[in-house]
């Protein structure tokens, strides 16, 4: 117990506590880790995330219809909509939730990549090949409005496994992408969260796969109304993704601020909007195996953006490519065929596999 209560005091995880979220991560395919922000790093999260919404209020979109354009109250910032999840009916949706790329402007975030709990944990996990592939600060707005009785409690959910479903299914965690989220706001039953759909080791082994002809990638062979669905209509979106009430498989993760949760991207997800006075904050880094090319967009004759991207096209500043400590984390060091199989899922056309696995 000593040992243990040292270890949290230090920022660090206990061996016993690791493996614990190891196995969780196993069996359900996701893990939360408490207290890995403390109140002073909150302090000044909050603090750094406000701030630059003021001084660089472009750099900020907003992921659907503005709550103006819907005629409702609320938006805040510039209306730089991208219309993709454009509400068909009346009512809240997906408005409100606005995404940007930090790393850029300020080191304020840098502590999650190299949090002392959480970087072990994913280095158990994805092993010596994990890479950063992006990070994102994220607000949702607070909602007024009532939830309509036939929504089931919440406004909006889009269910969804990342990157299109690609998955790695000879990995010892089939993780191609693990997505991490800290909560700078407390989440309960009166806000909005994240929630998921636990999904075992066990499970994602057996699930039908195929390989992309485009990509090559190993992609889970799933209709596309199996692993997308929505709670509402919307009108961006093809007829094809399922509309209905309820995910009674999915978990919502209701924890207070500084909690860490540790995904493999593959599980469906999806952030839950509820009627709130509050807004949910919140830190995304998405973690794949290298190498990842963080060219800025204008360098590859694209339109520049330092807004949310996902991770694609990150432009990654200077300080952490030369970092003397954790500039491994971002190598371009290229892949061997044998680790793009085991790793990516990806395999080039009539190339055998040789050598040892990882």
């Amino acid at each position: 117990m000593e040992d243990q209560q040292a270890a949290a005091a230090a920022g660090m995880a206990h061996p016993e506590d690791e493996d614990r979220l190891v196995q969780d991560v196993a069996e359900q395919g996701y893990c939360v880790v408490p207290g890995a922000l403390g109140a002073d790093e909150l302090a000044t999260m909050r603090e750094a995330f406000d701030a630059d919404r003021r001084a660089h209020p472009r750099c900020w979109e907003l992921r659907g219809s503005s709550r103006d354009e819907l005629g409702l109250p609320g938006t805040e910032g510039p209306v730089d909509a991208m219309g993709e999840w454009e509400v068909a009916a009346q009512g809240v949706g997906e408005s409100g939730r606005w995404q940007s790329e930090p790393l850029p402007r300020t080191d304020a975030f840098d502590y999650c990549i190299w949090h002392p709990r959480v970087l072990p944990l994913l280095e158990r996990l994805l092993g010596p090949t994990l890479r950063l592939n992006g990070m994102s600060a994220m607000s949702r707005d607070p909602v007024s409005e009532p939830v309509p009785p036939e929504r089931n409690g919440a406004h909006w959910q889009l269910f969804h496994r990342e990157e299109g479903a690609s998955f790695a299914p000879d990995h010892p965690f089939c993780m191609r992408t693990s997505m991490v989220l800290f909560y700078l706001d407390d989440c309960d039953e009166g806000s909005h969260c994240f929630s998921i759909v636990p999904e075992s080791l066990a499970t994602k082994k057996a699930l039908p796969h195929r390989t992309d002809p485009t990509s090559g990638r190993t992609v889970i062979d799933q209709p596309f109304t199996e692993r997308m669905w929505r709670n509402r209509p919307v009108s961006m979106l093809g007829d094809e993704i399922a509309d209905g009430v309820g995910r009674p498989d999915a978990v919502d993760i209701l924890a207070p601020a500084g909690t860490a949760i540790v995904t493999n991207a593959c599980n469906i997800h999806a952030g839950t909007v509820r009627q709130s006075e509050r807004p949910r904050r919140s830190i995304i880094l998405w973690w794949t195996h290298g190498p990842v090319d963080y060219t800025p967009r204008e360098q590859k004759g694209r339109p520049y953006s330092q807004r949310h991207n996902n991770g694609h096209d990150m432009a990654l500043p200077a300080r952490l490519l030369r970092h003397p400590r954790w500039a491994y984390l971002f190598s371009s060091k290229p892949l061997s065929e044998e680790e793009e199989w085991l790793c990516l899922g990806i395999r080039k056309p009539q190339q055998p596999l040789g050598g040892p696995r990882l």
